[in-house]
């Protein structure tokens, strides 16, 4: 992930939802206007993937 956003910094959290889905906001240096979101999912194996 550090590989892909680069400059930017985590900033704060946009959605933490049930399901495991988070979005978080990232922010390149001190541009508050330059802004990426990243979606991530946590992985959860189903009884019969263990």
């Amino acid at each position: 992930m550090q590989d892909t956003l680069g400059e930017y910094r985590f900033n704060r959290v946009i959605i933490k939802a049930a399901g495991d889905v988070y979005v978080y906001e990232f922010v390149k240096g001190d541009d508050a206007k330059d802004v990426v979101w990243s979606r991530l999912s946590a992985y959860r194996p189903h009884q019969r993937d263990r």
